[in-house]
Formats: C-alpha cells, structure tokens, sequence
C-alpha cells in the first residue's frame, strides 16, 4: 500500500511538484535550506553532483533522478520489518493537533530506544488519484469506518544519524 500510494503521488505531476520544491540535493543544498526533504545520502549527492538528480530530472519522468526516486522509495516501502499509524475516532483541527503532539512523543519514545521513523502518510492524503489508496489505508488501519488515520510511518533500526538542519528561530519571527 505504501509502495503504490508513493508511485501514485510521484506520477501526480502537482505533488510531485510539491515535493520536489522543498527538496535539497546533497550536503551543502540541505545546510544552506534546513527545511523540506534532504536528499543529502552519498548515492543523492552523487547523482546531484553528475547532474543526474536536480529537481528538473527528478520532474522529468524519462529520466533517472525520477526512476532513482521511484526506486528508493519502493526498495525502502518493501523492505521494512514493521509499521506504526495513529488513528482517531474523529478529524477535528483539535484531534489532529493531539494526535501531532501523541504521535511526536511515541516517535521520540521510540528513537530514544534505538529505533527510526520514516513517515510514509501518501496513502492518508485526500486527492482524488489518492481516493482508492485512502480508502483501503483506512480498511486496513482503523478499527471503526468512522475513524480517521492521521498517521503512517515504517519503523525499524537504521544507521544512526545525526540531528536534523535547522534554520535559525530569527528567520521564522514576524515583525
């Protein structure tokens, strides 16, 4: 299910946009824009470096930065021993901002255990392309048809790694 809902959103030129904007290939493009997703791995920074991996191939689905991306995320979806989700009996702004907040604490529970997170919520989202992938997510993870899984990573020992970029609190202050 992860795997499909990934491909889904990749082939979906809007999210896959929406992806690819925030995305930072290699090192130095993930130090210099500490937010989104770092593709700063040796194999991403490689292809990045070769110009095999830039956000215009990753957009370019004849080309290998999009089939590397596809690859990856359905090697990682297809080999992970476990998976966690949360779910809630309903949708509210309120029940979503408690299920971020349980579901930070269950997350750093189990990194101080020695486990990682990789969030995989494509399946949760509500587009239309996404509807069959949502539905059958929601079958499989929640115990009554009325409630809501706000959240869906896999879970398992990774390398260690180190903590994630930051930007500075000055550049998110509003004057």
């Amino acid at each position: 299910l992860a795997a499909e809902a990934w491909a889904v959103e990749w082939a979906n030129p809007a999210t896959r946009r929406e992806s690819i904007a925030v995305s930072h290939i290699g090192g130095a493009a993930v130090d210099t824009n500490p937010y989104g997703l770092s593709l700063d791995d040796r194999a991403s920074s490689t292809l990045g470096v070769l110009g095999m991996m830039t956000r215009d191939a990753m957009d370019d689905p004849d080309s290998t930065g999009y089939k590397e991306s596809l690859k990856f995320y359905r090697r990682a979806c297809l080999s992970s021993p476990a998976f966690v989700w949360s779910t809630t009996a309903d949708n509210s702004r309120c029940t979503q901002l408690e299920a971020g907040r349980a579901w930070v604490r269950v997350q750093l529970a189990a990194n101080a255990s020695g486990l990682s997170f990789h969030p995989l919520s494509q399946a949760l989202q509500e587009f239309p392309a996404m509807a069959t992938h949502y539905r059958r997510a929601h079958e499989l993870l929640s115990e009554d048809p009325g409630d809501t899984v706000q959240m869906l990573a896999r879970i398992g020992y990774g390398k260690p790694i180190g903590p994630s970029p930051r930007e500075p609190l000055e550049s998110k202050l509003v004057t």
